[in-house]
């Protein structure tokens, strides 16, 4: 939630979305995730770091992203 009220001033939100659509959506997003050709990669928000580096976008979604959302968890798309 920190991260996203930090930025809150780059992002327009959805037409049609309430400030507590926004706040629950954001209270799930516990990471980022980015990358291209060779290296994907997602980072979680907490104070260590940790960042996952993949060879690829399917290895990434496959092992970590996908899991992650059928949890109920999300990360923020930096690209």
């Amino acid at each position: 939630m920190r991260w996203s009220h930090d930025h809150r001033q780059e992002f327009l939100p959805l037409g049609g979305a309430s400030q507590a659509e926004i706040d629950a959506e954001n209270a799930r997003t516990v990471g980022l995730r980015g990358g291209g050709y060779p290296l994907w990669w997602a980072e979680f928000m907490n104070e260590r770091k940790n960042r996952f580096e993949f060879g690829t976008w399917k290895a990434l979604w496959g092992k970590l992203q996908g899991p992650l959302m059928a949890a109920g968890w999300r990360t923020f798309d930096t690209e």
